[in-house]
């Protein structure tokens, strides 16, 4: 996430509001990017420990992190208005896949950005190109050398 546009705005919205905040013992505005980054980058920690520290203490095994981190739809609560979607499309199951854009727009979006943080549950790159591989080589098993 790129904090500069977030801060700018900010700024923006806070200093005809309220007292302009400086730096101390200084005459110029306080820059707010650096410490939103890093209180930003703090809240990940935290919550990346939150989670660590739920799978820990409920032992879950690696088939069960997988499920509740990627299926909330299967093993998450009920929701509460179940009544309001058509008995022919419940518990039917939306993927989406837009992770190449998302990688690229967070590459190339700023100057400040972070490292991608791929989930656990993406494959890696070494496993689709394997897979892609085998499908190759099976679909050749069956053709003619001229094929």
């Amino acid at each position: 996430m790129g904090a500069f546009p977030f801060t700018t705005a900010l700024n923006q919205w806070l200093e005809p509001r309220s007292q302009r905040l400086r730096v101390r013992q200084g005459k110029h505005s306080r820059q707010l990017r650096k410490p939103f980054s890093a209180a930003v980058g703090l809240l990940r920690q935290l919550e990346d420990r939150r989670i660590q520290t739920i799978i820990s203490a409920l032992q879950l095994s690696k088939q069960a992190i997988l499920a509740s981190q990627t299926c909330p739809a299967c093993f998450g609560p009920q929701p509460t208005n179940l009544s309001d979607y058509p008995a022919n499309i419940r518990g039917q199951l939306c993927v989406c896949l837009d992770g190449n854009f998302q990688h690229r727009h967070q590459t190339n979006a700023s100057r400040d950005h972070d490292r991608v943080r791929t989930p656990q549950y993406f494959l890696s790159q070494t496993q689709v190109d394997r897979v892609s591989q085998e499908i190759r080589d099976r679909e050749a098993e069956g053709m003619d050398p001229v094929q």
